[in-house]
């Protein structure tokens, strides 16, 4: 799991900012599209309507690979080397779609992720 650093507008209609977390919830390979689909949801330590304190999610982003660019990149770690890198490997990917120059074709768009960059998360331990 990953974090901001600071706080970031969640509702900017009344004022809510918060310290956002990022995790990846499912992995899912589909053989028929040679696809790999990830989910990262992003939440939040809130306390809901029923008074508990926790950690509650309020958005979701797919993140959709080829499988073979998804093996070109990580092919080569282990499945334990994958998941002891993969809080780093999701740094690594917000940073990329915030500086990646979007040409309004691709399916994820730039705000996804409140344009923030590597200096802007850390790794929760």
């Amino acid at each position: 799991m990953i974090r901001t650093k600071t706080a970031q507008v969640i509702d900017a209609q009344n004022g809510m900012s918060e310290i956002v977390y990022f995790s990846i919830t499912s992995e899912k390979k589909n053989y028929n599209t040679n696809t790999i689909e990830f989910t990262i949801l992003s939440s939040i330590i809130g306390t809901n309507e029923a008074g508990q304190n926790g950690l509650f999610g309020f958005k979701e982003n797919k993140a959709v690979f080829k499988l073979s660019t998804f093996n070109n990149l990580f092919g080569a770690l282990s499945i334990n080397d994958f998941e002891a890198d993969k809080d780093q490997i999701l740094i690594d990917q917000i940073d990329y779609i915030n500086k990646h120059v979007w040409t309004g074709n691709e399916p994820m768009k730039k705000n996804s992720y409140w344009s923030l960059e590597k200096t802007d998360l850390e790794i929760v331990v």
